[in-house]
């Protein structure tokens, strides 16, 4: 969970066009996962899928601006993906120069062998 609160506040119209705005969350999701990727020996970017499958998954997404006061979080590890999914992420994890990418890619494959 995360709590926080609206950073701005906008009138309704003004807030239904800035969260919205198709080229506003493509923006902010290209620049995120850029940001992401970074460290990555093959970074990873929005341009490597489909235009099709990032455009139904940017219609999907509404984005908000929240300052944040406390963050509760749960691990999350790809448990959803199929087998050849997660390998490919332990994989690309721990073939990075990024030490603490390194530590989630073990713990990945530590979760594997339970499964």
């Amino acid at each position: 969970m995360i709590y926080g609160h609206p950073k701005h506040l906008l009138s309704e119209s003004e807030a239904v066009q800035a969260l919205t705005s198709y080229s506003g969350i493509a923006v902010i999701t290209t620049a995120a996962a850029g940001r992401l990727e970074a460290s990555q020996n093959a970074p990873w970017q929005i341009t490597d899928a489909p235009a099709r499958y990032i455009e139904q998954q940017l219609a999907g997404i509404i984005g908000i601006e929240v300052e944040i006061s406390e963050i509760s979080a749960k691990r999350k590890m790809s448990q959803e993906k199929s087998a050849a999914d997660r390998q490919g992420v332990i994989a690309n994890l721990n073939c990075s120069d990024d030490a603490e990418n390194n530590k989630v890619g073990a713990l990945m494959a530590q979760l594997e062998t339970r499964q």
